[in-house]
């Protein structure tokens, strides 16, 4: 998959829940997904080859924002009330 993939582990059988889909970077391929941070509703996604962060809404799947990072950012963290990112 381009993206994250939701897996239901609290049974013996893991099952896929839901997949949730990511832009292409500008430089072509996969944006090679790798750092992830959640806050209720919002999942903070670090694209390495996108050079960016993608925000999604968890509710719809949607990509709500890209947010411009330095190059290839690996993992991201909020802070404890949610208001600042870090990369």
């Amino acid at each position: 998959t381009n993206g994250i993939v939701e897996i239901d582990v609290s049974t013996s059988a893991a099952k896929i829940l839901r997949t949730f889909s990511l832009p292409a970077p500008k430089v072509g391929g996969a944006p090679f997904p790798c750092g992830l941070a959640i806050q209720s509703e919002r999942l903070f996604v670090a694209a390495n080859r996108s050079n960016q962060v993608f925000e999604l809404n968890l509710t719809d799947g949607q990509v709500v924002r890209a947010i411009n990072t330095a190059p290839a950012p690996f993992a991201v963290t909020l802070n404890p009330t949610g208001t600042e990112l870090w990369v």
